[in-house]
Protein backbone atom coordinates (compact mmCIF):
# COMPACT_ATOMS: atom_id res chain seq x y z
CA UNK A 1 0.00 0.00 0.00
CA UNK A 2 1.10 3.41 -0.35
CA UNK A 3 0.67 5.93 2.47
CA UNK A 4 1.12 9.52 1.09
CA UNK A 5 1.43 10.51 5.23
CA UNK A 6 4.60 8.57 5.09
CA UNK A 7 6.15 10.27 2.91
CA UNK A 8 5.11 14.12 4.02
CA UNK A 9 6.35 12.48 7.36
CA UNK A 10 10.05 11.79 5.85
CA UNK A 11 10.19 15.32 3.95
CA UNK A 12 9.74 16.79 7.56
CA UNK A 13 11.16 14.86 10.04
CA UNK A 14 14.82 14.03 7.56
CA UNK A 15 14.41 15.30 4.21
CA UNK A 16 17.93 14.47 3.53
CA UNK A 17 16.48 10.72 3.32
CA UNK A 18 14.54 12.01 -0.22
CA UNK A 19 17.59 13.65 -1.86
CA UNK A 20 17.71 11.23 -4.78
CA UNK A 21 20.41 11.89 -7.15
CA UNK A 22 18.19 10.96 -10.71
CA UNK A 23 21.13 10.24 -12.49
CA UNK A 24 22.53 7.63 -9.59
CA UNK A 25 23.94 4.92 -11.37
CA UNK A 26 9.58 -14.18 10.44
CA UNK A 27 9.80 -14.67 13.87
CA UNK A 28 8.90 -17.95 14.30
CA UNK A 29 5.56 -19.32 15.86
CA UNK A 30 6.48 -19.16 18.89
CA UNK A 31 8.10 -15.80 18.59
CA UNK A 32 5.17 -14.55 16.31
CA UNK A 33 1.94 -15.59 18.98
CA UNK A 34 4.03 -12.89 21.54
CA UNK A 35 5.92 -13.69 24.81
CA UNK A 36 4.60 -16.98 25.81
CA UNK A 37 7.90 -17.85 27.41
CA UNK A 38 8.70 -16.56 30.67
CA UNK A 39 12.63 -16.49 29.57
CA UNK A 40 15.66 -14.95 31.39
CA UNK A 41 17.83 -12.11 29.85
CA UNK A 42 19.71 -15.13 27.81
CA UNK A 43 16.13 -15.94 26.35
CA UNK A 44 16.47 -19.67 27.95
CA UNK A 45 12.98 -21.28 28.22
CA UNK A 46 12.14 -21.26 31.92
CA UNK A 47 8.44 -22.11 31.76
CA UNK A 48 5.90 -23.85 29.11
CA UNK A 49 2.93 -21.81 26.62
CA UNK A 50 0.53 -20.97 28.54
CA UNK A 51 -2.70 -22.34 26.27
CA UNK A 52 -5.39 -19.37 25.74
CA UNK A 53 -8.82 -20.19 24.57
CA UNK A 54 -10.42 -18.23 21.89
CA UNK A 55 -12.64 -16.64 24.12
CA UNK A 56 -10.02 -15.27 26.02
CA UNK A 57 -7.41 -13.65 23.47
CA UNK A 58 -5.02 -11.32 24.91
CA UNK A 59 -5.87 -8.00 24.15
CA UNK A 60 -3.29 -6.20 22.38
CA UNK A 61 -0.63 -3.45 22.92
CA UNK A 62 -1.18 -0.43 21.38
CA UNK A 63 1.81 0.84 20.18
CA UNK A 64 2.72 4.83 20.49
CA UNK A 65 5.67 7.26 19.76
CA UNK A 66 6.90 6.72 23.02
CA UNK A 67 6.47 2.69 23.81
CA UNK A 68 8.38 2.35 20.32
CA UNK A 69 11.43 4.90 21.23
CA UNK A 70 11.38 3.41 24.96
CA UNK A 71 11.96 0.09 23.17
CA UNK A 72 14.72 1.01 21.26
CA UNK A 73 15.89 2.64 24.18
CA UNK A 74 15.53 -0.30 26.27
CA UNK A 75 17.67 -2.56 23.28
CA UNK A 76 20.30 0.29 22.81
CA UNK A 77 21.21 0.18 26.74
CA UNK A 78 20.83 -3.39 27.58
CA UNK A 79 21.93 -5.42 24.60
CA UNK A 80 18.72 -7.39 25.18
CA UNK A 81 18.24 -10.47 22.72
CA UNK A 82 14.83 -10.19 23.84
CA UNK A 83 14.02 -7.20 23.86
CA UNK A 84 15.16 -6.72 19.99
CA UNK A 85 12.57 -9.52 19.70
CA UNK A 86 9.53 -7.36 20.89
CA UNK A 87 10.80 -4.45 18.87
CA UNK A 88 10.36 -6.72 15.95
CA UNK A 89 7.27 -8.23 16.48
CA UNK A 90 6.04 -4.52 16.97
CA UNK A 91 7.43 -3.67 13.39
CA UNK A 92 5.96 -6.99 12.20
CA UNK A 93 2.94 -5.62 13.24
CA UNK A 94 3.20 -2.21 11.59
CA UNK A 95 4.03 -3.89 8.23
CA UNK A 96 0.54 -5.39 8.56
CA UNK A 97 -1.20 -1.94 9.26
CA UNK A 98 -4.11 -0.36 7.01
CA UNK A 99 -5.63 2.94 8.02
CA UNK A 100 -8.94 2.50 9.19
CA UNK A 101 -8.95 -1.31 8.72
CA UNK A 102 -9.15 -3.64 12.21
CA UNK A 103 -6.57 -6.17 12.36
CA UNK A 104 -7.26 -9.18 12.28
CA UNK A 105 -3.77 -11.10 13.23
CA UNK A 106 -2.06 -13.01 16.60
CA UNK A 107 0.51 -10.47 16.91
CA UNK A 108 0.32 -8.84 20.65
CA UNK A 109 0.93 -5.18 19.15
CA UNK A 110 -1.63 -3.07 17.20
CA UNK A 111 -1.27 0.13 15.34
CA UNK A 112 -3.94 2.43 15.55
CA UNK A 113 -2.75 5.88 13.37
CA UNK A 114 -0.89 7.00 10.78
CA UNK A 115 1.80 9.07 12.35
CA UNK A 116 2.65 5.87 14.82
CA UNK A 117 3.23 3.94 11.67
CA UNK A 118 5.02 6.52 9.81
CA UNK A 119 7.77 6.35 12.98
CA UNK A 120 7.44 2.66 13.45
CA UNK A 121 8.69 2.11 9.67
CA UNK A 122 11.11 5.27 9.84
CA UNK A 123 13.11 3.35 12.84
CA UNK A 124 12.82 -0.01 11.58
CA UNK A 125 14.56 1.01 8.19
CA UNK A 126 16.89 3.14 9.67
CA UNK A 127 17.78 2.32 12.97
CA UNK A 128 17.20 -1.49 13.38
CA UNK A 129 20.22 -2.44 11.19
CA UNK A 130 22.42 -0.51 13.74
CA UNK A 131 20.70 -2.17 16.53
CA UNK A 132 21.10 -5.87 15.26
CA UNK A 133 24.90 -4.72 14.12
CA UNK A 134 25.39 -3.99 17.81
CA UNK A 135 23.64 -7.03 19.22
CA UNK A 136 26.33 -9.41 16.48
CA UNK A 137 29.32 -6.97 17.46
CA UNK A 138 29.84 -5.48 13.75
CA UNK A 139 31.81 -2.70 13.87
CA UNK A 140 32.22 -0.07 10.83
CA UNK A 141 35.52 -1.35 10.46
CA UNK A 142 34.00 -4.74 9.48
CA UNK A 143 32.08 -2.93 7.44
CA UNK A 144 34.92 -0.85 5.33
CA UNK A 145 36.97 -4.62 5.39
CA UNK A 146 33.86 -6.19 3.46
CA UNK A 147 33.86 -3.21 0.64
CA UNK A 148 37.06 -3.75 0.12
CA UNK A 149 36.78 -7.26 -0.70
CA UNK A 150 33.97 -6.55 -2.51
CA UNK A 151 36.22 -3.71 -4.60
CA UNK A 152 39.90 -6.30 -4.89
CA UNK A 153 37.14 -9.29 -6.08
CA UNK A 154 35.61 -6.82 -8.98
CA UNK A 155 39.32 -6.40 -9.82
CA UNK A 156 40.56 -9.62 -9.65
CA UNK A 157 43.59 -8.24 -6.97
CA UNK A 158 45.26 -10.36 -4.29
CA UNK A 159 43.13 -9.74 -1.25
CA UNK A 160 44.26 -11.10 1.96
CA UNK A 161 42.14 -13.55 4.11
CA UNK A 162 39.27 -12.07 6.52
CA UNK A 163 36.14 -13.10 7.96
CA UNK A 164 33.34 -12.19 5.54
CA UNK A 165 30.36 -9.90 7.22
CA UNK A 166 27.77 -12.55 6.61
CA UNK A 167 30.46 -15.61 8.67
CA UNK A 168 30.70 -13.03 11.17
CA UNK A 169 26.78 -12.83 11.80
CA UNK A 170 26.17 -16.07 10.57
CA UNK A 171 28.45 -17.65 13.22
CA UNK A 172 28.01 -15.42 16.18
CA UNK A 173 27.13 -17.29 19.46
CA UNK A 174 23.78 -14.72 19.30
CA UNK A 175 23.18 -16.30 15.60
CA UNK A 176 21.24 -19.51 17.09
CA UNK A 177 18.89 -17.27 19.33
CA UNK A 178 18.44 -13.99 17.13
CA UNK A 179 17.81 -15.99 13.55
CA UNK A 180 14.01 -16.25 13.80
CA UNK A 181 14.24 -12.94 14.72
CA UNK A 182 16.40 -11.59 12.29
CA UNK A 183 14.24 -13.46 9.17
CA UNK A 184 10.52 -12.48 11.13
CA UNK A 185 12.79 -8.35 10.27
CA UNK A 186 13.30 -9.19 6.62
CA UNK A 187 9.85 -10.74 5.96
CA UNK A 188 8.11 -7.71 7.38
CA UNK A 189 10.93 -5.45 5.09
CA UNK A 190 9.85 -7.33 1.86
CA UNK A 191 6.20 -6.55 2.86
CA UNK A 192 7.27 -3.27 3.55
CA UNK A 193 8.99 -2.64 0.12
CA UNK A 194 6.74 -4.96 -1.99
CA UNK A 195 3.61 -2.83 -1.00
CA UNK A 196 4.97 0.45 -1.82
CA UNK A 197 3.50 2.33 -5.11
CA UNK A 198 5.26 5.88 -4.48
CA UNK A 199 9.07 5.75 -6.22
CA UNK A 200 10.36 8.75 -3.76
CA UNK A 201 9.23 5.94 -0.74
CA UNK A 202 10.47 3.23 -2.89
CA UNK A 203 13.69 4.59 -3.13
CA UNK A 204 14.46 5.34 -0.41
CA UNK A 205 13.51 1.83 1.16
CA UNK A 206 15.83 0.47 -1.71
CA UNK A 207 18.70 2.59 -0.45
CA UNK A 208 18.49 1.21 3.18
CA UNK A 209 18.12 -1.66 1.87
CA UNK A 210 21.18 -1.87 -0.36
CA UNK A 211 23.51 0.18 2.50
CA UNK A 212 22.90 -1.60 5.82
CA UNK A 213 20.33 -4.71 5.54
CA UNK A 214 21.59 -6.81 2.21
CA UNK A 215 23.95 -8.89 4.72
CA UNK A 216 21.76 -10.40 6.50
CA UNK A 217 19.24 -11.46 3.57
CA UNK A 218 22.96 -13.02 2.69
CA UNK A 219 22.80 -15.10 5.79
CA UNK A 220 19.53 -16.69 5.23
CA UNK A 221 19.61 -17.65 1.19
CA UNK A 222 15.27 -18.74 1.42
CA UNK A 223 14.47 -15.16 2.64
CA UNK A 224 17.04 -13.60 0.10
CA UNK A 225 15.34 -15.40 -2.88
CA UNK A 226 11.87 -13.36 -1.46
CA UNK A 227 14.00 -10.84 -1.67
CA UNK A 228 15.14 -11.28 -5.18
CA UNK A 229 11.65 -11.54 -6.72
CA UNK A 230 10.91 -8.16 -5.25
CA UNK A 231 13.99 -6.53 -6.77
CA UNK A 232 13.77 -8.28 -10.03
CA UNK A 233 10.35 -6.46 -10.15
CA UNK A 234 11.28 -3.12 -9.60
CA UNK A 235 14.41 -3.42 -11.89
CA UNK A 236 12.50 -4.45 -14.69
CA UNK A 237 9.37 -1.65 -14.57
CA UNK A 238 8.84 1.58 -12.54
CA UNK A 239 10.45 4.91 -12.04
CA UNK A 240 14.65 4.89 -13.30
CA UNK A 241 16.33 5.51 -10.26
CA UNK A 242 14.58 2.83 -8.91
CA UNK A 243 15.27 0.82 -11.50
CA UNK A 244 19.47 1.45 -11.26
CA UNK A 245 18.79 1.19 -7.39
CA UNK A 246 17.19 -2.36 -7.22
CA UNK A 247 19.71 -3.46 -9.72
CA UNK A 248 22.72 -2.69 -7.55
CA UNK A 249 20.64 -4.46 -4.81
CA UNK A 250 20.59 -7.51 -6.91
CA UNK A 251 24.45 -7.14 -8.15
CA UNK A 252 25.50 -6.48 -3.96
CA UNK A 253 22.76 -9.42 -2.90
CA UNK A 254 24.71 -11.88 -5.10
CA UNK A 255 28.16 -11.36 -4.34
CA UNK A 256 27.03 -11.52 -0.74
CA UNK A 257 24.85 -14.89 -0.90
CA UNK A 258 26.71 -18.44 -1.29
CA UNK A 259 26.32 -20.28 -4.56
CA UNK A 260 24.09 -21.34 -5.46
CA UNK A 261 22.08 -17.83 -5.08
CA UNK A 262 23.79 -16.48 -8.79
CA UNK A 263 21.93 -19.21 -10.21
CA UNK A 264 18.72 -18.21 -9.23
CA UNK A 265 19.53 -14.29 -9.93
CA UNK A 266 21.28 -14.83 -13.29
CA UNK A 267 18.20 -16.97 -14.44
CA UNK A 268 15.65 -14.44 -13.08
CA UNK A 269 17.46 -11.75 -14.75
CA UNK A 270 17.49 -13.48 -17.96
CA UNK A 271 13.71 -14.89 -17.92
CA UNK A 272 12.38 -11.23 -16.88
CA UNK A 273 14.13 -9.75 -19.69
CA UNK A 274 13.15 -12.08 -22.16
CA UNK A 275 9.38 -11.60 -21.21
CA UNK A 276 10.30 -7.83 -21.46
CA UNK A 277 11.78 -7.75 -24.86
CA UNK A 278 8.93 -9.94 -26.42
CA UNK A 279 6.86 -7.11 -26.70
CA UNK A 280 8.21 -3.41 -26.58
CA UNK A 281 6.86 -0.31 -27.86
CA UNK A 282 7.90 3.22 -27.42
CA UNK A 283 6.93 3.24 -23.73
CA UNK A 284 8.69 0.28 -22.85
CA UNK A 285 11.99 0.49 -24.92
CA UNK A 286 14.01 2.49 -22.62
CA UNK A 287 13.44 -0.20 -19.80
CA UNK A 288 14.46 -2.93 -22.08
CA UNK A 289 17.77 -0.99 -23.05
CA UNK A 290 18.51 -0.70 -19.52
CA UNK A 291 17.88 -4.21 -18.63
Amino acid sequence: QSDPSFYEFLKENDSELLDFDEDASDLEDSVEEGDEYSMDEDDEPTGKPQKKSTSQKREKVLLTLDLIDQMIKEVQESGSTKAMKKLVVAYKSGCGFTEGVEEDNELPYRVASSEVFNHLMLVGITEFPSLFHRLFDIEEEHKEEELEYQEASSKKKSKKKFVRLQTRISKHERWNKLQSCVKSYLKSTIILLDQMTDPKITGFILRRVNQDILVYFACIPSIANKLLRVLIKFWSSGEETNRILAFIAIRDLTILTPYPFIDAALKSSYLTFVKNAKFTNRTTLSTVQFM
